[in-house]
């Protein structure tokens, strides 16, 4: 009876482990600020795409990335978020669960410093800039 019981447990711990799965596999996306410059960082988030994965009127206060960041202004109407990013700072834009960032939320990245300007007007352009620096962390560098 010892020998069942024994086996009984040894079966439950070491056989009913969890493994790890896809679904725990998370990206994070960050903007970091290399200059020695103030950044303004602009980001439009995509209503149509929030309605569609999380239904209709889901934005509420703090669920964006950037909205856990000190922020100039949040316009609530059109969904846009600016802050304005330290010399050698960075701020998330993205942690989703998947291997790679989607964008899928966000609609535009602006990011401006004095002279230059950056404008990602698609997803497209958005996978073009953010490189893989570590796992699953995807980093776009402004020097």
């Amino acid at each position: 009876m010892k020998n069942i019981i024994f086996s009984l447990v040894a079966f439950i711990v070491f056989g009913c482990g969890k493994s790890k799965s896809s679904s725990d596999i998370f990206s994070t996306s960050k903007i970091v600020n290399l200059s020695e410059k103030e950044l303004k960082i602009e980001v439009q988030y995509d209503r149509t795409q929030i309605e569609k994965k999380y239904g209709k009127n889901s934005y509420q206060m703090g669920t964006f990335s950037m909205e856990n960041y000190p922020q100039i202004s949040f316009d609530r109407k059109n969904l846009i978020s600016k802050v304005m990013l330290k010399p050698k700072d960075s701020v998330m834009i993205e942690y989703v669960n998947s291997e790679k960032p989607n964008f899928e939320i966000l609609k535009m990245i602006k990011i401006y410093s004095v002279p230059k300007r950056l404008i990602l007007s698609n997803r497209k352009e958005m996978y073009k800039v953010f490189t893989e620096k570590n796992n699953k962390m995807f980093i776009l560098e402004i020097k």
